[in-house]
């Protein structure tokens, strides 16, 4: 064997020996992660079943699912979008008009509607209710 070859052939021995030791590292890694996931798979399942995200009927697609990353991203997107949904309804109901913030204390100090008729204040604005909207309420069959 010449030198020159023997050169190369070391060199190649360099060069292959660093791009396994590259792969065995990236294949250790990947297999740490998937283990990771694997792990948390289960217990995520189960508390999908306990909050009824999915039905009993659902568990093992959900579970296949997980297996894949691209289909884990499409049950966080379904999630973040019903989240979002309910997020948007319980803002909608937060700000309804026509009814009091909470039970007390939001306008004149009292949550006594009958306050409304001794009070010495001629329509007194307030959050609250008053003897007439209880009345009101009555009429309608809402009370």
């Amino acid at each position: 064997m010449t030198p020159q070859t023997t050169q190369n052939v070391l060199r190649f021995i360099t060069v292959s020996s660093a791009l396994s030791k590259r792969a065995l590292d990236a294949l250790a890694v990947k297999q740490t992660a998937e283990k990771q996931a694997a792990e948390v798979i289960p217990p995520l399942l189960t508390q999908m079943l306990e909050t009824g995200a999915i039905t009993a009927g659902d568990k093992q697609a959900a579970e296949q699912m997980m297996q894949n990353h691209s289909s884990t991203l499409v049950l966080l997107k379904n999630a973040v979008t019903k989240l979002a949904t309910v997020k948007g309804e319980l803002q909608k109901k937060a700000s309804a008009t026509g009814y009091p913030v909470n039970d007390g204390h939001n306008g004149n100090g009292s949550n006594d509607p009958e306050r409304s008729l001794t009070s010495p204040f001629v329509g007194l604005r307030t959050s609250e209710k008053k003897a007439s909207d209880v009345a009101f309420e009555r009429g309608m069959g809402l009370a």
